[in-house]
Formats: structure tokens, sequence, C-alpha cells
């Protein structure tokens, strides 16, 4: 393969970048989109189930089915795009600036392309965005410009790890999931040793997540865009058997394995017979580690 024919599909220009805002509309006209009602759904699916039309997002069961089921009534299958803003486009280029053969400073025309206004961040590809269309990046243009995309392309809906847009979804009755802000770094501790898990039984930590969810669920209960709720990402369900048992009393998930522990074995004889363990009374199993 020559060289010319390896980069036959490259922009040489910024002339050729331009001129691609045509070819991309082009490009768009001529592909023809997926039948769905305004909000993504399957056309006559609601009508033919006897689906409700509640004018939200909400799961309804028929036929020993469970339906997700979107405002107009109809059946959604949420096929989201996640991450639907550019957020690991980025560059450090801090130490590095001579390798590269361009690389604008802040405060200029490509000062949108610097993340966060940070020097050290840079991203080459909303430079060329900049350049395509001839304007700073913002995400509402960003999100208002990949729903007619993603819309030919079979989709219907912003997934999660995205910012929702504030007014671009809104005119193009484009659906969302939010997050609920209940992350470790918005303040919900996690089980030590458990990926992305917290304790169901501590009263401090049950507390602080219904009073975030109380805050934060009222401000989008209007709203017939918004699917649903994404929790966390990965939580890791399969490394609470290992975990537990080895966490001391400081955590209400340890004390309440040691409850179970005592509820199902009735005597510390009948415990250490099972766990092969010579335990004196399972008051001194809340501070000991147990081996699984």
């Amino acid at each position: 393969q020559s060289l010319k024919d390896k980069f036959a599909n490259k922009l040489q220009s910024l002339e050729d970048l331009k001129a691609d805002v045509e070819a991309d509309k082009a490009c768009f006209a001529g592909i023809e989109a997926p039948a769905l009602d305004r909000f993504g759904g399957l056309p006559g699916s609601g009508e033919m189930l006897g689906l409700k039309k509640t004018g939200f997002f909400h799961v309804e069961q028929k036929q020993d089915k469970w339906w997700l089921v979107d405002p107009d009534g109809n059946v959604f299958f949420h096929f989201g795009v996640c991450g639907f803003a550019p957020n690991d486009d980025y560059t450090y280029v801090k130490g590095r600036e001579g390798i590269y053969e361009w690389l604008p400073k802040l405060d200029g025309e490509f000062d949108s392309a610097f993340r966060e206004r940070n020097p050290d961040h840079f991203s080459f590809y909303l430079a060329n965005v900049i350049k395509k269309f001839g304007a700073p990046y913002d995400y509402e243009s960003h999100a208002a410009r990949m729903i007619e995309r993603v819309r030919k392309w079979g989709f219907n809906s912003i997934g999660a790890f995205s910012p929702v847009p504030t007014t671009a979804h809104v005119k193009a009755d484009f659906p969302y999931v939010a997050h609920l802000p209940i992350n470790e770094w918005e303040g919900v501790p996690r089980i030590p040793g458990a990926h992305e898990v917290w304790d169901p039984f501590d009263a401090a930590t049950e507390k602080k997540i219904a009073d975030k969810l109380a805050a934060a669920l009222p401000q989008r209960a209007n709203d017939p865009l918004l699917i649903g709720y994404f929790i966390v990402n990965e939580p890791r369900y399969d490394e609470l058997p290992r975990v537990i048992p080895s966490l001391d009393g400081k955590h209400a998930c340890k004390r309440e394995f040691v409850a179970a522990l005592k509820a199902k074995h009735s005597t510390i004889d009948a415990f250490n017979t099972a766990w092969q363990a010579k335990a004196a009374s399972f008051d001194e199993l809340i501070d000991t580690g147990l081996a699984v």
C-alpha cells in the first residue's frame, strides 16, 4: 500500500476541514433513520400492547414481561450513547510542547480546547472542531449536532457518564439519564475493599444518601425526558463475601454479618464446628477477621 493510498481519506488542509461541514450534511441527508416516535419509542407498540400513556417514562408489566415505556405510551429500548460530551479527548502537553507540530497558547482562538482553561491539558480534537465550524467549542452546540447525528445512526437517547444539555435535548425531545449524587467523591463512603459498594446497614450513610436524594430528585421530577437514574459504575458485589468477614466492628455490615451468624448457628460451639474456629463468643467475632 502506497503512502498516498494510506492517507487518501485524511484531511490535508484547513480548507478540507471546512469543506467537511457540507460533506457531513450531504452524508447524513442520505441516511434513512429508523421510524420512531418523537421520544425514540416504537410507534404503535403502546396500542398493540395496551400500555399506559402517562407523559413520563415508566415501566409496565404486560404479557408476563416488563416493558420500558416512553411518555407517549410506546415501548422504548434505551439505546443511548454513553459519554455524550467530549471527555477523554485531552492530552497532557506540559513538558512535551516540543513534540507537537502545532500547539496554541491559552487565551486565544483555541481557548475552549483547553480543559477548564488549564494550559497543561489540550484537545486536538476540539481544536479541529473549532477550525471546522469557525466558533469556540461549547457543549450545547456539540450536543445539538450529535443528537442529529446519532438519531440517524439509530440511537435514541443520551446514556450514562454524560452531562445533561440545558436546551439542545429539550428542543429535540431527546431523552437522557441522570446520575444519583451518591458517589464516593460526593461524600458517600464505600466499604473498604469492595469497589463502589456502600454499607446499607450504616445509619450515617443511609441518612446521607436519603438527604442527597431528597435534594436532587425533585429538581427533575417533572421532566418527561428523564428516563431514569444511573446509580454507580460497576459495583463489585462479588467482593462482599470475601471483604465483609475481614472487617472490624466499626463497620455496620460486619456487625450485621455476625448477627446473621448468631441467628444461623445459635451457639458459639455450633459456629466453631462449622467454621473450624475457636471463638469464645459471638461478640468476639465482631472485631475479628474471619477467614473465608
